[in-house]
């Protein structure tokens, strides 16, 4: 299993799991960066491929995550925090 965050799949543990509405599922924690995660996704989670890269480009741009979110309605302020780990 390969962490979403820092993509690395040493140093990731079972971490419990968690019920949901579709069932059970495995949890899992990353020593490396402290992410805790699942591996399915969360359909709330996904966002449009546009919606990603006008938010990046906002975010090139030095525009707060607020200004993407006011245009798209999607809170991508994650997505940001994700992308600063990974690539900054």
């Amino acid at each position: 299993m390969k962490c979403p965050t820092c993509d690395t799949d040493e140093n990731v543990i079972k971490n419990g799991l968690r019920e949901t509405k579709k069932g059970t599922i495995q949890r899992y924690y990353c020593k490396s960066c402290g992410n805790s995660f699942s591996d399915s996704k969360s359909p709330r989670t996904e966002y449009p491929e546009n919606v990603i890269l006008y938010t990046l480009e906002q975010y090139n741009r030095g525009y707060p995550a607020k200004v993407a979110k006011k245009r798209t309605g999607k809170n991508t302020s994650t997505r940001l925090h994700k992308a600063q780990y990974t690539h900054g």
